[in-house]
């Protein structure tokens, strides 16, 4: 109960979410579609190489990487990244939608 007494004034509080809230999370959702970008350019180089793979195609001299099956698990592992990503732009939007409706309808309860 101690922390109760430390809430910042809503006015304070309208404050931080407008000058320090909203604008992260506003930026962030700017990044959905590259990150949707990504994730479909991931899922494409997946798909192509589990085809070179299956169809015996070498695996390129250039490629960092030592096998097929080390590419795919790093695929694997940037399209789960991905995913976690946009599922964590939801959750900003809707933080970001309670934010402003907050900032909108809040008053100050009477004590």
């Amino acid at each position: 109960m101690e922390n109760l007494k430390a809430m910042p004034t809503l006015d304070a509080a309208k404050t931080i979410l407008q000058l320090q809230v909203i604008p992260k999370a506003e930026k962030s959702i700017l990044r959905e579609e590259s990150l949707k970008q990504e994730l479909a350019d991931d899922e494409r180089t997946l798909a192509a190489i589990m085809e070179d793979r299956d169809t015996g195609v070498a695996l390129p001299e250039t490629s960092p990487y030592k096998s097929y099956g080390e590419w795919i698990d790093q695929l694997n592992k940037e399209i789960k990244t991905g995913n976690g990503s946009l599922e964590r732009i939801e959750v900003t939007k809707a933080e970001l939608l309670a934010a402003k409706y907050f900032i909108a309808n809040a008053t100050e309860i009477p004590v």
